[in-house]
């Protein structure tokens, strides 16, 4: 048995077993508000029940956001809704028909993703204990899942909720951390990535060209 913890969400009463057999911490909510009044202090991943985006029209990357919800979501679904919820490409999903292994492998994937960013970034000598790690792994997660067009604007307001800071804060100590990581990360694996982008000798790539270049490494190592 796994001792991942799951959150299922207005999931059908024939899968609620299956979890519960597979997975030694789970926890089961009748619905959305239900998890953002209730949710449990430590959890890895959230099902959700395909059902509730179809009712309400929620959208929940921005549901997430505001709730202070940062763990990934797989969605439960019917097949035939597949391209139903192409338009939601920032969520996993698995089939109400899948075996226990082709989900063990879907929430694997889902909860790897965040330590692939993770990994990446020490590689480029950004440390876990640098105060700008944890606003660029954040907004990298954000800018995966939201089309963000304006770094000020959009995305260091959204990071300045979330962690309770202010605008100049978030900018400084991302910059920082990558003024930082340039000087002790990988230098093989830095000039892989922007050695062709920017004078690596003179300049640092801006935070919004670091973030990117995140995302980019990220689609093309899936």
């Amino acid at each position: 048995m796994s001792d991942l913890k799951i959150v299922l969400v207005d999931i059908d009463k024939s899968f609620i077993k299956l979890f519960i057999d597979k997975y030694q911490g789970t926890f089961i909510f009748n619905s959305w508000n239900e998890l953002v009044d209730c949710k449990p202090a430590t959890y890895d991943l959230i099902i959700i029940n395909f059902d509730i985006i179809k009712r309400s029209k929620l959208c929940l990357v921005d549901e997430m956001f505001i709730n202070n919800i940062d763990k990934q979501i797989l969605v439960l679904i019917d097949q035939k809704y597949e391209r139903t919820l192409s338009s939601h490409n920032e969520l996993g999903y698995i089939f109400k028909n899948d075996d226990i292994c082709k989900i063990e492998m879907q929430v694997m994937k889902q909860i790897n993703s965040d330590y692939k960013i993770i990994s990446l970034l020490h590689d480029l000598g950004i440390g876990s204990n640098m105060k700008g790690f944890k606003y660029i792994l954040e907004a990298v997660k954000i800018m995966r899942e939201v089309d963000i067009k304006y770094i000020t604007k959009d995305l260091y307001p959204r990071l300045a909720i979330k962690f309770n800071t202010n605008v100049y804060n978030i900018e400084r100590s991302i910059r920082h951390a990558i003024e930082t990581g340039f000087t002790r990360g990988n230098l093989n694996k830095i000039e892989k990535y922007f050695g062709n982008s920017i004078n690596l000798n003179k300049d640092h790539p801006s935070n919004f060209t670091y973030i990117l270049t995140i995302l980019e490494i990220l689609k093309l190592n899936r």
